[in-house]
């Protein structure tokens, strides 16, 4: 079972949740589309360091808020804030079985190009050179004018209008900004 938790808090309540999802074997993920999330290479990782690691970012929790990582993936953990209240809701529901997840993290088989995903008002990106990912952000997009913004600057570094790019989850507002710019655009 996955659960998408959008921005500003839960899309669920416990009393919702029938005793097909409470009980069973089966992993439970939880979605993270939260500005507060940073990238750490596993072998740099430490579970101990989880709020030092978003603090040195500049993304520190607030009062209301925990830290929480997702389990390796090819290499990479996630270190993620989430709202205090929500993550006792869901641990208390599901227990061991609860494990988090942010789309930097979806699945995407690019050997070169740009992965996007929107979400609200959240542009999550991530660059693909020979096969290794070589930059991956969340970045806050209000509107159109954000999103071209972003999207230039990546080109500056990167040259991803050259490239592929891939639109991933609701394409909404994403694939007209990126309709005319890149050359080869797919959407998943």
């Amino acid at each position: 079972m996955s659960i998408q938790l959008p921005l500003g808090g839960h899309s669920f309540s416990a009393e919702s949740l029938t005793g097909d999802m409470l009980s069973g074997n089966m992993p439970v993920e939880a979605v993270l589309p939260t500005a507060q999330t940073l990238l750490i290479p596993q072998e740099e990782f430490s579970a101990s360091l989880i709020d030092a690691y978003l603090a040195a970012a500049g993304m520190a929790c607030r009062p209301e808020q925990c830290c929480v990582s997702t389990p390796q993936d090819n290499g990479i953990v996630a270190v993620m804030a989430i709202d205090k209240a929500t993550h006792e809701i869901l641990h208390k529901a599901f227990g061991d079985r609860l494990y988090y997840t942010t789309p930097l993290l979806a699945p995407c088989a690019l050997q070169c190009g740009a992965a996007l995903q929107r979400i609200q008002t959240l542009l999550f990106a991530r660059v693909y050179v020979d096969g290794e990912l070589r930059f991956a952000e969340v970045m806050p997009s209000q509107n159109e004018a954000d999103l071209r913004y972003h999207l230039s600057k990546l080109d500056s570094v990167y040259h991803i209008y050259n490239m592929e790019a891939r639109l991933l989850g609701s394409a909404a507002g994403l694939i007209e900004v990126c309709k005319p710019i890149f050359k080869h655009l797919t959407c998943e």
